[in-house]
C-alpha cells in the first residue's frame, strides 16, 4: 500500500475569469491536437479495413508507435449479430499479453460493463497451451467471451510485452 499526497505549490487563490482572448488560444491549441489525432486514427481504421476481415497481421516488433518492446497485432472484424469470432493463438513467455477489441477511433468498446478485452491475468489456457477467445454479441456461454458491445465490426488488437517469439 502506499499513500499519494497532491498539494499546490505558488497559487494564493484561484485564477482569474477566463478571458475570450484566451479561450480562443486554448481552443485553437485543442483543436490543433486534436485534428491530427482524428486524422490518425481514422487512417489506422481505414488500413486495418482493408485487410482480409477477420484476421490478424502481427507487425515486427519496434515498428509500434507505442513501444519497442511490445509485439502488436491488427486487424477488422466484423460479424453479424448471430454469428461469433473464434480467436487461437499459443501466448509465447512474455511479461504481459492482450487481445482488445476497439471502435473506429481506437477507442476501447464499454470495459466497465462489458468484457471488450481479455490479458493473460484474465484468459483461460486450454490444455494444450492455446488461448481461445470467442468474439460475439452474445453471451455464449464459454470461457473467454470478448463482447462486442453491440458492434459488427471494429479493430482488434493482440499485444504481446517483452515476448520471446510471436504467435501465429
Amino acid at each position: 500500500p502506499w499513500h499519494l499526497t497532491i498539494e499546490r505549490l505558488g497559487a494564493d487563490g484561484p485564477p482569474p475569469p477566463l478571458t475570450p482572448e484566451d479561450f480562443g488560444r486554448r481552443l485553437r491549441n485543442a483543436i490543433s491536437f486534436i485534428n491530427p489525432g482524428c486524422d490518425l486514427w481514422d487512417s489506422l481504421a481505414r488500413a486495418y479495413r482493408a485487410q482480409p476481415t477477420n484476421e490478424v497481421i502481427m507487425i515486427e516488433k519496434g515498428r509500434s508507435v507505442t513501444d519497442p518492446l511490445q509485439d502488436y497485432g491488427f486487424g477488422w472484424f466484423r460479424i453479424e449479430p448471430d454469428e461469433a469470432l473464434l480467436v487461437e493463438f499459443t501466448p509465447p513467455p512474455c511479461h504481459y499479453w492482450s487481445f482488445q477489441l476497439y471502435n473506429w477511433w481506437g477507442e476501447s468498446f464499454d470495459y466497465t460493463y462489458r468484457q471488450s478485452s481479455l490479458n493473460g491475468h484474465q484468459a483461460s489456457i486450454d490444455s494444450d497451451g492455446v488461448f481461445r477467445g470467442v468474439i460475439s454479441m452474445a453471451d455464449p456461454g464459454v470461457a473467454n467471451w470478448i463482447d462486442t458491445a453491440g458492434h459488427t465490426e471494429g479493430m482488434l488488437t493482440p499485444r504481446f510485452l517483452l515476448a520471446d517469439s510471436v504467435p501465429e
